[in-house]
């Protein structure tokens, strides 16, 4: 899931006209091909938190407590996407994948495998979010 609202923690990464918003993962599932991986540069890719990293990350997460760190898996690939704007004008935008990404930089790395997008091609799928109820408005996608 990822949610483009803005958040004292990570910045605003809001979109569209919506104070929350969120992108169901799930609807990419079937985008999710091999023509799509690309070894990115880490630097390249913007991500919640980047700026805190490596502070309040990783085993101290301020999202978690350090728990989704602990239980990612760095070898599954990452979604980002470019055309996406973000916070640290980065050519991608991390769409899943930011504890993993933080176990790359931890572990030395500098590149990893990524899934790529243009945003273009899937900003439709992004739909109001109330987090309050973790209600989504649900789409028809034919």
């Amino acid at each position: 899931m990822t949610l483009f609202i803005y958040n004292i923690n990570s910045g605003n990464w809001r979109y569209g006209d919506h104070e929350c918003q969120k992108l169901d993962l799930s609807l990419l599932n079937d985008l999710l091909t091999v023509e799509r991986l690309k070894t990115i540069k880490l630097t390249e890719i913007a991500w919640k938190g980047k700026h805190h990293y490596p502070f309040n990350l990783g085993e101290y997460c301020y999202c978690c407590g350090g728990r989704k760190y602990r239980n990612c898996d760095p070898n599954i690939p990452g979604i980002i996407a470019y055309n996406c704007r973000n916070p640290y004008d980065n050519k991608y935008t991390m769409l899943d994948g930011r504890h993993r990404i933080t176990k790359h930089l931890n572990d030395g790395k500098i590149e990893a495998e990524y899934y790529v997008f243009d945003f273009d091609e899937i900003k439709h799928f992004i739909r109001p979010y109330n987090r309050m109820n973790k209600e989504l408005k649900r789409i028809d996608i034919g």
